[in-house]
């Protein structure tokens, strides 16, 4: 499961390569057209405003489901952010627990039904008008994420993602044992993702296009040709303007709190 991003330092710097959502969908309209082409979309914090796993945990919270040392576990690490793949492991270990030993068929209602009810609404309008655009320029969109396939899955249908890349969990006779079933989708993990279905499909990376919004991303960024900050966090808008890669803004959408926010 995603968790939230680095905790940004004291302001977050200006972009120094902003770009409107028109200039974006120009770009994408010049590139070539073609399968070859992918648009790779990191899902929590870029295609919605916040993170997909606060809404699991407000539901937990509703249903007085979460014990107070997870609750003080879990807001350790958003306040301390998570910022090494150990840290996402510990993260992802803690988060996943609370699915041990239900059945696949539960969290797929269950990931259905807080994307309808909560998650939808959080999806940024940019997004959506950025993946038609590759959509009809004959690009393959992929979604790409630390997160599971049950968070992800609702929002793949949603845009018509041709792939969606996420950590995979370990499955036993059909229940979630509360472990990932081999690494997470997170820093090098996800970069390693987007190479290996890229190999898989014959897609021109350099051509390619890449959005995401922290700088745990930035792997994932470099894969491509054509990466774009969106809203990004302190660390990855500094990158962003070391390296003059375009900076898209969204505008926040849905306002429901985060797990930070709801543990205060």
């Amino acid at each position: 499961m995603s968790v939230g991003p680095t905790v940004p330092g004291p302001g977050t710097p200006g972009p120094t390569n902003p770009v409107t959502l028109s200039d974006q969908l120009a770009r994408v309209a010049a590139a070539p057209r073609g399968p070859k082409v992918a648009a790779f979309f990191d899902y929590d914090g870029t295609v919605i405003s916040g993170y997909s796993a606060a809404a699991f945990y407000r539901k937990r919270w509703r249903e007085r489901d979460i014990g107070p040392v997870e609750l003080a576990e879990t807001l350790w690490m958003q306040l301390r952010g998570v910022r090494t793949e150990q840290e996402f492991a510990e993260a992802l270990d803690l988060s996943l627990a609370a699915w041990r030993g239900k059945t696949e068929e539960e969290m797929e209602q269950l990931a259905a039904d807080l994307f309808r009810d909560e998650v939808a609404a959080q999806l940024h309008s940019e997004i959506w008008q950025l993946v038609a655009a590759h959509r009809a320029a004959g690009h393959t969109v992929v979604l790409a994420s630390s997160a599971t396939r049950y968070q992800l899955e609702p929002i793949g249908r949603d845009l018509g993602a041709d792939h969606i890349l996420y950590t995979r969990l370990e499955v036993v006779d059909g229940k979630l044992t509360g472990r990932p079933d081999g690494s997470p989708l997170w820093g090098l993990g996800k970069a390693r993702a987007v190479r290996t279905l890229a190999a898989a499909h014959d897609i021109d990376l350099r051509g390619s296009f890449a959005y995401a919004n922290g700088d745990e991303d930035l792997l994932f960024l470099e894969t491509v040709g054509n990466p774009v900050a969106v809203s990004p966090n302190h660390g990855l808008a500094l990158e962003a303007g070391a390296r003059g890669w375009p900076t898209l803004q969204c505008l926040p959408r849905g306002g429901r709190p985060g797990v930070g926010e709801l543990l205060r």
